[in-house]
């Protein structure tokens, strides 16, 4: 085997393993915590601002174009809803509620709250 030809493997090889990592960092395992953004909260008038530790609900709601999964304060009160990629690993969790863990009423609407949903 020539020079150039085990340098260009070496340097697949070591690309291949740098990238595999990354791959593995957006995936969900059943063991973790579900952390994610709220989506559509802009769309929803709510009168009480969330803390970070509040606790929140997850109902499903059906629609004409599908259902999804709507993130309620403690109040009864729609903040907004789980965002449309995470929809099937929210369903196989079986959980109904959640916290804010992270909380910021000055943020941009799709960054202003943070919910995790543990597995129990």
């Amino acid at each position: 085997m020539d020079r150039r030809k085990l340098l260009k493997s070496m340097i697949l090889g070591c690309s291949a393993m740098a990238i595999s990592p990354i791959r593995l960092i957006g995936r969900y395992s059943a063991e973790q915590d579900l952390e994610f953004y709220v989506a559509g909260v802009r769309f929803c008038r709510i009168h009480a601002i969330l803390h970070e530790g509040d606790v929140v609900n997850l109902r499903w709601e059906r629609s004409p174009v599908g259902g999804s999964w709507a993130i309620y304060n403690e109040s009864g009160q729609q903040v907004g809803y789980v965002p449309k990629r995470l929809l099937p690993q929210i369903g196989a969790l079986h959980q109904s509620r959640g916290r804010v863990s992270f909380a910021d009423a000055f943020a941009v609407p799709w960054k202003r709250y943070k919910v995790t949903v543990t597995q129990s």
